[in-house]
Order: structure tokens, then C-alpha cells, then sequence
């Protein structure tokens, strides 16, 4: 063969060197001993990691212009990393709560100073400045009934026992079977019949209803000076006499004798504005007349009894029982006492009262003082009891929360303070607790091995001539109702 047509061995092709992009992602080959890819060239220092988003937060301080300095390039030693850490779990395990405002509603045309929920987690009731009882729906917020309780009325002469009268406290009844909302309209306990279903049907709701309500005027027995206004008439302490009642009839009975007063006009040359109360009619079926203005009403759990707090002066209150099946009222306490706030317990046949810096639980089957309370607060407020756990919270105007176990006395087991601000009420239940203030902020707090932890603090409603939240209600979906001074219920998911 000759020389020419001898096979020629072409060599091997030489592996191109690495280009820029190349050099962030090596081949192994040329990988050293210890190293590892990378992403980038940013990734191999740490203090280079979060270049981007640290860039990014600065061109937010510059462009937001704070007031203060931000911190956040300042180093974290291990110990403070683990202490952060931890505290982000710990709230994990405080959900679920509310975290945020899911409706605001705004009907009322005054401040608001209660709301309810129903016992089937279906409808809300309020009632305020106004003397409107209103039903609204939990789910959509839409408005079912509006009740006047209380109506305005120009009057021909000034009176002044007809001033200031609003509604100041709106329970529903607990039993499932009736359709019953209790109001406390400035010197009375009004009975209203919603004709709504709250398990049962509507027939047996109704039927129910007006068995519960339709008081024996023959079994009435009322205390001094009260007076309860039945369907079959009206009885009386002083007299013990039944006056036959015309039901049925929406007209008001007072005005015959409004109309044959003299006129008497204001300095707008007008009539005098007042208020008075309406009379029996197909919604307002029962009504308890009290001396004195009615400030707090609760229903016992078997929905037979309620309690109310009268003041009878400045600094006495009066506390009555009131039983609808037999139409009896009687006070447990022989004297007026500076009795804050009652609740019935509910695991024994006694009353939970606080006074301003101390309580105690009163047996009503006895009539003895059994155990005592030492929230050590300085002037308490509200207090309520969680139906599944039988906590008992105590809030006072000093801005501190107290919480006793299981009713157990005589020292809480947790006082929790947030501010100076004055707290206006409380609600307990499923382990939460809202606390609402004077300030417009509801404070939400979460009982765990005994002690009360910081939730979260829900801030939305105004304050209005230095009125803040005044009523707040669990629904039995992890709901919180809030209502305020500002006119406005809020519902919080």
C-alpha cells in the first residue's frame, strides 16, 4: 500500500473551555475537593444572601420616608434567632381566632350598646341609643326585623322621667325551642317574640313561645314596686290588682293624654321631643316594669330565670330573679349593695356577684355567701363565664383582665394588663376571650394551661364622644360580634 493511502487516526476533540456563563455551574473535573455548585456567586457568602431583598427594602424607606430608623441589618446572634423562632410558633398554636373584619354593619342611628347571638349561630339582635331592637342575619348581615321598643314622640310638656331612655342590654333566650330576645329598656325587661325558627319548626317555635311568655296573672307575684304587664293584664305589689289589658291593639294608649296637655315649645319653637314606651302588641309579648333603670339582664341556662341589675343610686344596685313560668320576682339580698356585675354559675344553684374590688358566689337555695373572689383589680367592670370550661373572667377600667379556673377562688389564676384604658365588656367562650375597651380596640386572648395569652388585638371601631366598644359576643362558630359607640356592629373571622 503506498504511503499516501495510509490510514490517518483523527484526534480526539478537545472539551471547550468554560465561557462566563460556564463558570457559576463547572463541570465536576473542575470542581475542587470541598466544594459544591451554586446557584450564583452571591450564594457562596452569607452576608450576601439577602442582597436583593435588603435593596429592595431600602428603596421602601427611602421612598415611604419613615420616621425611624429601620434595624433590620442589625446582626442576630443564635440565641435571639432560637427566641424568635420559638415566639412564631407559640402563635402558631394560638389560631384559629379572629384575624380580620368580615362585615361592618350599619343600621343604628345612634350608638350601639349590645348585641346577642342566637343559640343556633344564625341571627344577631342589637339594641341601642335608639330603642330599636334589630335582627340581623350572622352570615350575610342582612337585617331581618327592626322592633321599636322605644319611640320618639313630640310631646306638649317637658318630662323629664322620659329623658334618656334606651335600650341597654339585649340577651336571646338559651332553650332552642323558643324565639325569645330579652331587652333591658331603661326601667323595664321587654319580651319580644321574633317568630323566627331556631332548631324546630316554625310552629312548634311559636306555639312554644307563647306558652313561655302567656304569664298566669293569678301565680304573678312581683316585688315591691315592680310591675309585670302579661297579656291577660297587669298586676301590681302595691295593690295586688289585676287590670284587664285591651291586646291586640297597636294603638298607644297614652295618647289621649298627651293630647289634652298644653303645649310647651323648645327653644326651636317646637314641641318637646321624649319617649315613651309602646305598648303590648304581636312582637312584645311580656314586660317587667322596674323602679329603677335596668342596666344588665342574663338568662340562666335553662332559660326559666333572669337576673337584672337596677341601680337604685349612684353607687347601690339592686340585683332581682326572675322566674317566667310562675311570674314570681324576688331579691336575694335584703339591701342594695355596689354590686357591678352577676352571672349565673353553671354548675350549681348560685349566683356570681362582683362588687367594685371584690366578689363572691351567693347559694340561692341556702341564701349564704359560699366562696370569694380576688381578681385584684381596682375597679372591676363586666365579668362572664364561659359555658364549656366554667372559666369565670373579670375585666376592669383600668385596662387588666383576671381569670379564675373552674369558679375557683379565692386568687386568679392569671391578670393579664394591657393599657390605662378602660375595658366595657367581655365575653368568654371555646378558650377565648374579648376584652373591648374605651379605646375602640378588642383585645383577643387564648387560656392555655391556665393562663390568659395575647392573641391578637382587633382595631376598626371609632370612638364617639368617648364611647368605645360596649358589646362583644362569641358565636359558636369561632365568630366574634363587637358593637360600639360609633353606631356600627362589626363581625370579625
Amino acid at each position: 500500500m503506498a504511503e499516501n493511502q495510509a490510514i490517518r487516526m483523527a484526534p480526539a476533540p478537545k472539551q471547550a473551555y468554560p465561557q462566563t456563563q460556564d463558570s457559576y455551574n463547572p463541570p465536576d473535573e473542575y470542581l475542587q475537593e470541598g466544594q459544591q455548585r451554586c446557584k450564583s456567586l452571591r450564594t457562596l457568602r452569607p452576608e450576601t444572601q439577602k442582597l436583593i431583598q435588603e435593596r429592595f427594602n431600602r428603596q421602601v424607606d427611602l421612598f415611604l420616608a419613615p420616621r425611624m430608623r429601620s434595624n433590620i441589618n442589625q446582626a442576630m446572634s443564635s440565641d435571639e434567632y432560637l427566641q424568635s423562632q420559638l415566639q412564631l410558633s407559640q402563635k402558631q398554636l394560638l389560631k384559629p381566632h379572629p384575624m380580620y373584619c368580615d362585615m361592618v354593619i350599619r343600621s343604628h342611628t345612634g350608638r350601639v350598646n349590645s348585641v346577642s347571638i342566637s343559640p343556633n349561630n344564625k341571627f344577631i339582635a342589637s339594641g341601642g341609643k335608639d330603642g330599636i331592637l334589630r335582627i340581623f342575619e350572622l352570615a350575610t348581615g342582612k337585617l331581618l326585623k327592626q322592633i321599636a321598643l322605644i319611640r320618639n314622640k313630640d310631646l306638649k310638656v317637658t318630662l323629664d322621667k322620659y329623658y334618656n331612655q334606651e335600650i341597654f342590654c339585649v340577651k336571646f333566650c338559651p332553650l332552642r325551642t323558643v324565639s325569645v330576645v330579652a331587652c333591658a329598656c331603661a326601667n323595664q325587661i321587654v319580651f319580644v317574640d321574633l317568630q323566627l325558627s331556631m332548631g324546630l319548626n316554625l310552629q312548634d317555635t311559636k306555639l312554644n313561645t307563647r306558652n313561655l311568655l302567656n304569664v298566669d296573672v293569678s301565680k304573678v307575684r312581683p316585688n315591691k314596686g315592680w310591675k309585670w304587664e302579661c297579656l291577660q293584664g297587669t298586676v301590681t305589689n302595691e295593690t295586688e290588682l289585676i287590670v284587664a289589658n285591651p291586646v291586640a291593639s297597636e294603638i298607644d294608649e297614652e295618647d289621649p293624654r298627651f293630647d289634652n296637655v298644653k303645649y310647651q315649645l323648645n327653644h326651636n319653637q317646637k314641641p318637646e321631643n321624649v319617649t315613651i314606651y309602646t305598648s303590648l302588641n304581636s312582637d312584645v309579648l311580656l314586660r317587667i316594669h322596674s323602679p329603677n333603670t335596668i342596666n344588665q339582664i342574663d338568662f340562666h341556662q335553662n332559660g326559666d330565670y333572669l337576673l337584672s341589675l337596677s341601680n337604685t343610686t349612684s353607687r347601690k344596685t339592686n340585683l332581682s330573679i326572675h322566674r317566667l313560668s310562675t311570674g314570681q320576682s324576688s331579691n336575694p339580698f335584703a339591701k342594695a349593695l355596689p354590686i357591678q356585675s352577676a352571672v349565673f354559675s353553671l354548675t350549681s344553684a348560685s349566683l356570681i356577684v362582683f362588687e367594685q374590688t371584690t366578689g363572691f358566689s351567693f347559694n340561692l337555695k341556702t341564701l349564704v355567701k359560699e366562696n370569694e373572689f380576688h381578681p385584684h383589680i381596682k375597679q372591676i367592670q363586666k365579668c362572664a363565664i364561659n359555658a364549656a370550661t366554667n372559666d369565670l373572667v373579670v375585666s376592669g377600667s383600668t385596662g387588666a383582665v383576671a381569670l379564675f379556673r373552674f369558679c375557683a377562688g379565692p386568687e386568679s389564676d392569671s391578670r393579664n394588663h394591657f393599657s390605662q384604658i378602660q375595658t366595657a365588656c367581655v365575653d368568654c367562650r371555646y378558650n377565648l376571650v374579648a376584652v373591648g375597651g374605651e379605646d375602640g380596640i378588642i383585645q383577643v386572648m387564648r387560656i392555655i394551661d391556665g393562663k390568659m395569652v395575647s392573641c391578637i388585638a382587633l382595631a376598626g371601631h371609632g370612638v364617639k364622644n368617648q364611647i368605645g366598644v360596649r358589646g362583644v359576643a362569641w358565636g359558636s362558630g369561632g365568630e366574634l360580634v363587637s358593637c360600639a359607640g360609633d353606631g356600627t356592629i362589626r363581625i370579625w373571622r
